[in-house]
């Protein structure tokens, strides 16, 4: 996981991203970014080693969109 823009001028984390990994926790986190008006981004599950966590952000429809980790600089970038 990682979050982008994470500056208190900006009210909270702006881009929050979800890569592969197991469990769903990253599913709450998010929920708060896209809460704070943030961008989520995750992983495709085409690239993940293991499909759970982005699984989970996508599923409860979080996710703004998802990218291989070929493409997901390109994305920030294009985002930022």
């Amino acid at each position: 996981m990682f979050n982008v823009g994470n500056h208190a001028d900006h009210g909270g984390p702006r881009l929050h991203g979800g890569q592969t990994g197991m469990g769903s926790d990253g599913r709450e986190g998010a929920a708060w970014i896209k809460a704070k008006g943030g961008t989520v981004f995750t992983e495709a599950e085409d690239s993940c080693v293991v499909y759970g966590m982005p699984r989970s952000v996508v599923e409860a429809g979080l996710s703004d969109g998802a990218f291989d980790l070929g493409h997901m600089v390109d994305a920030i970038l294009e985002h930022v």
